[in-house]
């Protein structure tokens, strides 16, 4: 098994769809981070809701993923998207 230098550690990546952020959000994971991902162009437009979430509406997702009641969830998926992902 491959060594967890990350292990423990959490990334917050912007515009993880391309470019460095896509290879980052690809290796983070193998290397032991959870990863948080945000890609803003044009998400207002883009939810169904029709605006960018406010902090207190991600912040518990985001603080529970970096704690240790989230030790054993491994290359999961927390969707918190406006109901973007539903379209």
């Amino acid at each position: 098994m491959a060594a967890q230098r990350l292990a423990g550690k959490v990334a917050f990546i912007s515009d993880g769809l391309r470019g460095i952020g896509r290879a980052c959000v690809e290796r983070f994971p193998a290397e032991g981070a959870k990863v948080v991902l945000s890609d803003l162009d044009n998400a207002d437009a883009a939810t169904p809701i029709g605006r960018l979430a406010r902090p207190e509406e991600i912040a518990g997702t985001i603080f529970f993923l970096a704690s240790e009641d989230a030790s054993y969830i491994t290359r999961s998926e927390r969707v918190v998207d406006g109901g973007w992902t539903a379209q």
